[in-house]
């Protein structure tokens, strides 16, 4: 019993000074982890809670029905032929988050945002090559303007 006492005590005190001089030793390694890891966290943090922050360029109105008659009175094709998926997909692209840039660093997740006007026009010119290939900047302008206007 006597034993055990004090031969404990000798054991974790040595398991002590080991377990110090390696973190002494791997101390820069260690930091780095946990910077690049508290990093990482960060974005995904900033990711999931980016729709109820104040970063959101434009925040999708709750009735889209005015917009949707208008762009179907005003600017015609292809908006007349619409379904409600076709609605959905075009107001995804106007006020969707997506990942398009790169990671900051390798390992890193990538930031979303919304996207800016040229890459509405031109994921729109993707999925709707007809009419939206031939917009000019004049026909964009008016787009951008009634899906915007208050």
């Amino acid at each position: 019993m006597r034993f055990k006492r004090f031969f404990l005590p000798k054991i974790f005190l040595v398991l002590g000074f080991v377990i110090l001089a390696l973190l002494y030793n791997y101390r820069f390694k260690i930091e780095n982890f946990w910077l690049f890891n508290m990093k990482k966290a960060q974005i995904y943090k900033d990711n999931f809670f980016y729709e109820s922050g104040e970063k959101m360029e434009r925040k999708q109105p709750l009735a889209l029905t005015k917009k949707e008659a208008m762009l179907k009175v005003y600017m015609g094709s292809p908006f007349r032929g619409f379904e409600q998926k076709d609605w959905d997909e075009f107001w995804n692209i106007i006020y969707g988050v997506f990942a398009k840039d790169q990671p900051e660093a390798e390992g890193l997740p990538q930031r979303v945002r919304q996207l800016n006007l040229e890459e509405i026009q031109e994921e729109l010119i993707s999925l709707y090559p007809q009419p939206f290939s031939y917009y000019k900047d004049s026909d964009w302008d008016r787009l951008f303007y009634f899906i915007f206007k208050k």
